[in-house]
């Protein structure tokens, strides 16, 4: 037993320096997690856990150097560094105790101005416990004065903080309020290892809660249990200040999504004017010289009508795409391929056209966004195999590959005009030219490949996927 104590003394040294160390580490810790933009109320207040952390860490320190300046410096001196040493002790639970109280503080049903008496009440305890225990009382006396007067309630009161506060995080990983709970259970034990056990107990019914019994019982000094408990919660609060990546991440998801909302609002605007819009304007025109007309040029009246009818198909036609373009990016990429077989089978049914569709490779996800797009350049597509390829039959295909989907729409009709090669502004009719605006908007590359009478036209997108290139 007496060699076991003698190693133990001989490795004081690290445990206390550990011990030190972890509360430091853990004041530094919430000290460099930025919070000012967090709406957690907890956020806000964190600093005077990270001023306790690193001025209590710093001062249990003071029992590693002050014996080693000794050699070097008189007894006053000395004297003055173990006072110093004590206020720091104090200042560390001052910080600790205002926490606890300005956390719990915001659940008790007091007045806000009594409230606020309490909170400025706590430095005044605070000075007063550091002018008795410090520099009235003897140095052992003063050490157990702050720590029952200032350590105890400041743990207290810090574990039943953290207790209330977890329910501000129901929103967010359980884990985040089992990372509280566990805080709360380890200001607990502090309080009874960090706050009522010292050197000299003074307390009635406390006797046993001093160093010399707790080595006894457990066969290990105080500090190391103080050591635990610091660790303990050094990787308890790290944890937990995770919760605030968290809640700037899912902020700034919410800030992307309204700005491509937006985005996607003046797209469906503009096109809107720029299409659907002019098409009714121009309709109404020719739907007033059409009645002024009716009587005197009979026949002339029914062409214009029946032309007007079909300008009103292809208003009708528009405006069907884009409800499409806005209901696809919820489909995953199964009920994606779904919807392109219900574009083929509608173009199928008015066109008489059979389309094949296949699909290729493991499926990957692809980007609301890419989905909007690809849905159009199929339509597009489809919609020139009926205006322009005369083809028998057509064929859409799904190719999923490592790096990219590669995406096709082939016909056997007429060919397009000779071009092969990508599609540019100079040879893009309105349709094509949309495509290709409609390929760049998703950093995909589109080709045409158009051979007059052999083999009809392929129209071809490789489309990276959104971990390739980052896009949303």
């Amino acid at each position: 037993m007496q060699s076991y104590r003698e190693f133990i003394n001989s490795n004081m040294v690290p445990i206390i320096f550990a011990y030190g160390l972890t509360f430091f580490a853990a004041g530094l810790a919430i000290a460099l997690q930025p919070r000012q933009l967090s709406n957690f109320r907890l956020a806000h207040h964190l600093w005077m856990l990270a001023a306790f952390g690193i001025i209590h860490g710093i001062a249990e320190w003071g029992d590693i150097f002050i014996p080693i300046q000794s050699p070097y410096l008189s007894d006053f001196w000395i004297a003055q560094l173990w006072d110093l040493q004590q206020t720091a002790w104090a200042i560390s639970f001052i910080f600790l105790l205002q926490f606890g109280a300005t956390m719990t503080a915001y659940h008790l049903p007091w007045k806000p101005g009594f409230k606020s008496f309490i909170l400025r009440l706590m430095p005044l305890w605070g000075l007063a416990v550091i002018i008795i225990g410090v520099y009235i009382l003897p140095h052992s006396y003063g050490q157990s004065y702050v720590r029952y007067l200032l350590g105890f309630p400041a743990a207290v009161l810090t574990a039943i903080s953290f207790l209330v506060e977890r329910r501000t995080f129901t929103a967010y990983q359980a884990s985040s309020r089992i990372n509280m709970t566990l805080i709360a259970i380890a200001f607990g034990a502090y309080a009874i290892f960090g706050g009522l056990t010292v050197s000299e107990q003074t307390l009635p019914g406390l006797s046993w809660l001093i160093y010399e019994n707790v080595f006894s019982y457990t066969m290990m000094p105080i500090y190391f249990w103080r050591m635990i408990i610091g660790l303990c919660f050094t990787i308890l609060i790290i944890r937990t200040l995770h919760i605030f990546d968290l809640e700037y991440r899912e902020r700034l998801e919410t800030a992307e999504g309204e700005r491509a909302l937006a985005t996607e609002r003046q797209r469906i605007a503009r096109d809107l004017h720029d299409g659907v819009v002019q098409a009714i304007y121009a309709t109404g025109l020719q739907l007033e010289v059409a009645a002024r007309s009716t009587a005197n040029e009979p026949e002339e009246t029914a062409h214009l009508i029946r032309r007007m009818v079909g300008q009103l198909n292809e208003v009708i036609t528009d405006i069907r795409r884009y409800i499409y373009n806005l209901a696809v990016a919820g489909e995953d990429e199964a009920g994606f391929e779904k919807y392109i077989k219900k574009i083929a089978d509608e173009f199928s049914a008015a066109a008489s056209i059979p389309v094949r569709i296949s699909v290729e490779g493991k499926r990957i996800e692809l980007t609301p966004k890419q989905k909007q797009n690809i849905a159009f350049v199929t339509q597009e597509c489809l919609s020139n195999v009926i205006k322009h390829a005369g083809a028998s039959e057509a064929e859409i295909k799904f190719n999923y590959r490592p790096e990219a989907l590669f995406f096709s729409v082939r016909d056997d009709g007429a060919g397009y005009g000779g071009v092969q090669g990508k599609v540019t502004g100079k040879n893009s009719g309105r349709g094509l030219k949309g495509m290709r605006e409609r390929a760049e908007a998703i950093d995909a590359e589109l080709v045409i490949n158009g051979n007059p009478g052999e083999g009809g036209t392929l129209v071809s997108m490789r489309v990276l996927y959104r971990k390739a290139k980052g896009l949303s």
